[in-house]
């Protein structure tokens, strides 16, 4: 019983690990970056980095995706980070929604 209990509960937890093998970032350009119209990218080793390229008058966002970790050094108005959709500022809501049904669900497996 506590086997099939674990089991479940591992299955739970790996549905809200991600893969971290490759870094995911948004990818878009000019029009795209204002729309929210990103698309998902995955970086190869070569590129590292997340980035996202602004406009430095406007402030808006005219480019996205993968680069280099030293892309940035040419622009005054670039900036680079290194988790999965860190040049976004995308709504985590679905993962508190899917950690807090798993935490749910485990919890009233795991009472006796």
């Amino acid at each position: 019983m506590a086997a099939r209990h674990l089991i479940i509960f591992a299955c739970a937890l790996l549905i809200c690990v991600q893969n971290a093998y490759s870094l995911t970032c948004y990818q878009c350009e000019k029009d795209a970056c204002k729309a929210e119209l990103s698309k998902e990218s995955n970086c190869t080793t070569e590129k590292d980095v997340c980035f996202s390229l602004s406009n430095p008058k406007s402030g808006n966002v005219m480019e996205r995706g993968c680069k280099t970790k030293d892309f940035c050094e040419m622009y005054a108005s670039c900036k680079t980070c290194t988790s999965d959709f860190c040049n976004s500022t995308p709504t985590i809501l679905p993962s508190f929604l899917l950690i807090g049904v798993s935490a749910f669900v485990a919890s009233r497996f795991f009472r006796e």
